[in-house]
């Protein structure tokens, strides 16, 4: 039994400390938006690679999420650094 729960964090799922943009997109949204950023239309995603919102908007819609999109989930785990290097991701590298 201990060796299972040891096993529990050997995964791939932990994010490095001092992750970059593209880690911490891949980690938190490309589950939903793919790591393309394409999003996923029959699901209902959308792209976010081409999106026109600034870096602000993206950081300040993943931390506090928008009412005109309730499927997007809130994450207020990331601190707005971590929110700042997502938006700069997706808006400079996808």
């Amino acid at each position: 039994m201990l060796f299972c729960i040891g096993l529990v964090g050997c995964g791939d799922d932990k994010l490095p400390e001092n992750a970059n943009g593209k880690e911490l997109y891949t980690y938190h949204c490309s589950g939903c938006h793919k790591s393309s950023g394409r999003g996923d239309f029959i699901k209902g995603v959308p792209a976010n690679s081409a999106t026109k919102l600034s870096e602000y908007q993206i950081a300040k819609m993943i931390r506090h999420g928008d009412v005109k999109k309730p499927g997007m989930p809130v994450f207020d785990n990331i601190s707005r650094e971590e929110a700042a290097l997502i938006a700069g991701y997706v808006i400079n590298q996808l």
